[in-house]
């Protein structure tokens, strides 16, 4: 009884590092906090950053994932264009190759695509911590995203995750994780920035914390 109750219990905390990466107990990432050094504030920088679709064209755009794994919901999803469409479009593709890789406790390989490096090395330790763990992702999760401040290089995106519906499954038993039973909606903040080099936005800070949203 004992080690199937602290086995549950550390499918909570790989729930929680697998799909929260920073959580609320970590320091806070920069560019969240300070006004002195706010990167949402006008660049006087002579770089130009990848822009997605334009308004005057076709108008706000769709920017919803078509090719969704199984549990995985996004609902009012907001309609965006220019930057703030192409970092919308990068948050999405995060969440979506997040769980993707939480279900299989594998790295997706498209989760570089949406993430900077330090992101992407955080959910490939999760994802070890999963295999080592013999821990398997399920269920389901729904993520209702909005736009927050939005800079030229940089574009805020905030998110109410309800968890009510993750599961773990420890030796071949599906249960709900206990910290999600606790709390069940997560809040989520993102800053995404582009990455000039691969001409695309990326995530580059994420963080999560359990609470009412």
């Amino acid at each position: 009884m004992h080690l199937r109750r602290g086995a549950r219990l550390l499918a909570a905390t790989a729930v929680l590092a697998a799909l929260g990466g920073c959580s609320a107990g970590d320091s806070e990432p920069a560019g969240l906090a300070t006004e002195a050094t706010d990167p949402l504030a006008p660049s006087t920088e002579a770089t130009t950053a990848p822009t997605g679709p334009t308004e005057g064209t076709s108008g706000p755009q769709p920017t919803t994932p078509t090719d969704l794994p199984a549990g995985l919901v996004f609902e009012d999803v907001p309609a965006a264009t220019g930057v703030a469409a192409a970092a919308l479009q990068a948050y999405l593709g995060l969440e979506t190759e997040g769980w993707r890789g939480f279900l299989a406790a594998e790295l997706s390989p498209d989760l570089a695509t949406f993430a900077t490096p330090a992101v992407v090395a955080e959910r490939e330790a999760t994802a070890k911590y999963q295999r080592d763990h013999e821990l398997e992702g399920g269920g389901s999760m729904v993520i209702t995203p909005s736009i927050g401040r939005v800079g030229e290089h940089v574009v805020q995106i905030s998110a109410c995750a309800d968890v009510s519906g993750v599961t773990n499954v420890v030796d071949g038993e599906e249960t709900p994780a206990e910290e999600i039973r606790q709390s069940p909606t997560w809040v989520i903040e993102a800053l995404v920035m582009p990455d000039q080099e691969a001409g695309i936005w990326k995530v580059s800070e994420y963080r999560v914390e359990p609470k009412k949203c």
